[in-house]
């Protein structure tokens, strides 16, 4: 399984980096497939450089979910794992909207792309 951690309300979760927009398109419905599984009634946002469209570079793909409380770190471990299993060629890092800092979460809010509602 690949490792877990906590930095800033941030868990994460890393992969080799290749991809970039194009594996997002392709793997969105099984992240958003993964995701819900585990929190069924969550919403999910793409955020940073991936929802502004400004990324065509390998880069990390940042999701948030927002459970409407905050997510015990099992249910992210769970996640993380199927995530893995997917074997991506890219980073990916999942933000736990309600554990992070306030002015991050009106950014995600406002500037994110909702994945599902």
């Amino acid at each position: 399984m690949t490792k877990t951690f906590k930095r800033n309300g941030f868990f994460m979760n890393k992969y080799t980096m290749a991809s970039g927009h194009q594996a997002i398109v392709i793997y969105k419905p099984d992240l958003i497939r993964i995701i819900t599984r585990h929190i069924p009634h969550a919403t999910i946002y793409l955020f940073s450089g991936h929802s502004l469209g400004l990324s065509s570079q390998p880069s990390d793909v940042d999701l948030a979910i927002d459970a409407g409380h905050e997510i015990d770190q099992s249910v992210i471990d769970a996640i993380c794992a199927d995530i893995d299993a997917l074997k991506l060629h890219f980073f990916i890092d999942v933000v736990d909207l309600n554990a992070v800092y306030e002015e991050l979460r009106g950014q995600i809010q406002a500037h994110g792309v909702v994945w599902k509602v």
